[in-house]
């Protein structure tokens, strides 16, 4: 690397800016093939089955106002709301667009990484574009909040980039246009998702990449961007700890095990993206021990290597390693475990986490490559051959995707003590013998998992074994008791052992909590009448109808109450 080289990310005949984009896009549909007819995975289905305020406009002004959903990331939550007016439910759409964003972020990690004269820029693009790790980002639909925000966040660096250049030329009306499209790319990265407040960091780096140091005009330049990062990221905890977790509990930790557990993902995240092997979609959730120095050597061994690099800071071969890895740190920083994340739940790690930090890593190694072999026969056989196996092992961890039960029976394999894995794969065998050892061996896992309860109580209703799916909704019950569909099953199975009383309790329960729910108020008027009060019934049916038009059942025992009052 030279950082005083080739400033300018021209230098490339638009034959060669096409041709670069297309091969990449031609590598990335080979890879994502497999899983561009893959069905839904998590909470896919809320964003593209379940979410009311998807299909109406009165709904997309609510995903940037509204404090109803887990997140505030408005802008994904847009494009999720086109898409949906465009091709409805086809899942392919969703998935296409996932995949052309990942290109195009490639393609812009090329053109910056040129613009800061990093050596094998297009190889390095390109491995980032095959590379395993980021399958889960592109493939998983949900995680458009990646690959959108990605796509601004790179687009924000270059045009920063672009306004230095400018500046330096003595261009100001330029450079203050180029950097006001950089904050506006901000902010736009910041609304697709918030995992990028630590850009403004990241620009000063490359201003300290480009010339050596860091004056006093660039934090002032950078100051807008600090104020972004705290606006958003304000309130994206606030969303986390009082929409998404609630009253979860995700990570005990103090701070001296989130502290110990930091250095463990930094070298999980460093292991799988130079050896990207036995990749899952829940890797298992470790637990770290404050009172054991053991659980420190990660740390100290990360903190004591960062110093070493310090040291030596003058040396020319150690400004690309303290620039890459730099970045790599740095933009891991708000996953480490210092700040409560919904997702802890599951693990303390995911694949998906790293999609902003992994290029760090590959443009080192791809440095230090160059820099080591002359040949450069020899230097384009080894990135090709990389490439070649990077697209093998990733269209294999793409294939899981085609198909959402193999990929939940693959983190089976891997991590056989996943209790939400058992949960899914479960619901996905319905009513089974087999599904009911999954759901028990989730709560074996995971005592306090409602889901399982409540699934566990439906299969043993509807084998008839209703006293046992009465304890199974009763503990979910006293687990969370502001979930509406517990109380909703409750009250169906008190119907069906003739518990009226308790039956209207529950439903009135069920609709306390969702007034929305159409089969709640019909099955609430069935048990009324089952209970003499006909008055209340009628009522309860037209509120079915009214919330739910195409409700046959409701509408026909409204008609058979009518007629029994003689209308």
């Amino acid at each position: 690397m030279n950082p005083q080289e080739n400033q300018k990310s021209g230098g490339l005949s638009p034959l060669q800016l096409v041709g670069g984009a297309g091969l990449m896009l031609l590598t990335a549909l080979l890879i994502y093939w497999p899983a561009l007819h893959g069905g839904l995975v998590l909470d896919d289905a809320l964003w593209v089955n379940n979410s009311p305020e998807l299909k109406s406009f009165s709904g997309l002004l609510s995903l940037w106002r509204g404090t109803k959903l887990p997140d505030f990331f408005p802008l994904t939550s847009t494009s999720f709301w086109l898409e949906w007016h465009l091709w409805d439910k086809n899942l392919l759409g969703f998935h296409l667009t996932n995949v052309m964003l990942h290109v195009a972020s490639g393609w812009l990690f090329w053109l910056v990484l040129r613009r800061l004269a990093v050596t094998g820029a297009f190889v390095v693009a390109l491995l980032f574009v095959v590379h395993p790790v980021n399958v889960e980002s592109v493939a998983w639909i949900t995680e458009r909040k990646n690959t959108l925000c990605l796509f601004f966040y790179l687009l924000s660096v270059l045009w920063w980039l672009g306004s230095e250049s400018e500046s330096e030329s003595g261009k100001k009306t330029k450079s203050r246009v180029y950097f006001a499209l950089s904050l506006i790319a901000f902010l736009l990265a910041l609304l697709s998702k918030t995992s990028v407040v630590t850009l403004p960091v990241i620009l000063l780096g490359c201003v300290w990449w480009r010339k050596g140091k860091i004056e006093k005009r660039d934090w002032v330049r950078s100051l807008p961007y600090f104020g972004l990062s705290v606006a958003l990221g304000l309130v994206t905890m606030w969303f986390q700890s009082h929409q998404a977790i609630g009253h979860d509990v995700v990570l005990t930790a103090n701070f001296w095990a989130r502290l110990a557990g930091a250095g463990w993902a930094v070298w999980f995240y460093l292991w799988k993206a130079v050896w990207p092997l036995g990749l899952a979609f829940v890797y298992p959730r470790w637990t770290v021990d404050p009172n054991s120095p053991m659980s420190y050597l990660p740390t100290v061994a990360l903190a004591v290597i960062a110093l070493v690099f310090w040291i030596y800071r003058g040396k020319s071969w150690m400004r690309p390693v303290l620039f890459a890895l730099g970045y790599f740190l740095v933009t891991l920083a708000p996953i480490l475990g210092f700040v409560d994340i919904y997702y802890f739940r599951y693990s303390m790690v995911a694949d998906h986490w790293q999609y902003f930090s992994i290029i760090g890593v590959i443009a080192l190694i791809v440095a230090g490559v160059n820099v080591k072999i002359s040949n450069l026969r020899v230097k384009m056989i080894l990135a090709a051959a990389l490439a070649v196996v990077f697209t093998g092992m990733a269209r294999q961890q793409a294939k899981l995707y085609g198909d959402p039960r193999v990929l939940w029976e693959d983190t089976l394999v891997k991590n056989p003590d996943s209790w939400m894995a058992h949960e899914i794969m479960g619901h996905y065998l319905g009513n089974t013998p087999e599904a009911v050892e999954h759901f028990k061996k989730s709560l074996q896992l995971n005592p306090n998992n409602v889901a399982s309860h409540v699934n566990l109580g439906m299969i043993l209703q509807n084998a008839g074994r209703l006293e046992e799916a009465q304890k199974e909704y009763e503990a979910a019950e006293k687990i969370d008791p502001s979930q509406w569909a517990i109380k909703f099953n409750l009250g169906a199975l008190y119907d069906t052992q003739g518990k009226n009383a308790e039956a209207e309790a529950a439903y009135r329960g069920a609709i306390q909590i969702n007034p929305a729910y159409s089969p709640s108020h019909n099955y609430l008027g069935t048990t009324l009448l089952k209970l003499g009060t006909k008055t209340e019934a009628i009522a309860e049916f037209q509120e079915a109808l009214r919330l739910d038009p195409g409700n046959v059942e409701a509408r026909e025992n409204l008609n058979k109450a009518l007629a029994g009052v003689g209308k």
